[in-house]
């Protein structure tokens, strides 16, 4: 799932959708689930949990299929699966490999995160949630690879999306 602020999707559900650049999103059923524990229908809310600046102007839940192939988690160890992420690349772990081209992708987001227009990034595969006080440890992230084909599943309100309308 993803948060969008424009229109090109919305004649698109149930169709296949070539995405033009990368897109980070987070998982459907923990938004889902975290908007009925929590009972919340408040933009800005969902705004800190997501990570994103208050009222930026997107308004709608777009919800897609990815394959796996076509998605990775935005750390050191980009898979998909992994349930804790490290900090730094293990280059002793034949097990584990990181190409050259993910490195230089993660060290050019590293430096676009902290600069003047950036946004936090953890580096750990979850999105920084700065409406929380305890910890701030948000929603796993992914981000889609650009020219994927991903098919369009639904496309919600903010109000409406996790309260099955």
């Amino acid at each position: 799932m993803t948060w969008a602020c424009f229109n090109s999707y919305d004649d698109k559900v149930n169709q296949p959708v070539t995405v033009s650049g990368e897109l980070w999103g987070m998982k459907t059923p923990e938004v889902i689930n975290f908007r009925k524990q929590h009972k919340t229908q408040d933009s800005l809310r969902l705004e800190q949990l997501l990570g994103l600046p208050p009222d930026n102007g997107k308004k709608k839940n777009v919800e897609m299929w990815v394959r796996p192939a076509d998605h990775f988690r935005p750390s050191a160890d980009p898979g998909i699966t992994a349930s804790e992420a490290e900090t730094f690349f293990l280059t002793l772990n034949a097990f584990i490999k990181v190409s050259d081209e993910f490195r230089k992708w993660f060290n050019n987001q590293k430096t676009q995160s902290y600069g003047a227009n950036g946004y936090p990034w953890t580096r750990l595969g979850y999105i920084y949630d700065w409406g929380k006080n305890d910890n701030n440890i948000g929603m796993s992230e992914f981000v889609i690879l650009p020219c994927t084909s991903v098919e369009i599943n639904a496309i919600t309100s903010t109000e409406e999306y996790g309260n099955g309308k």
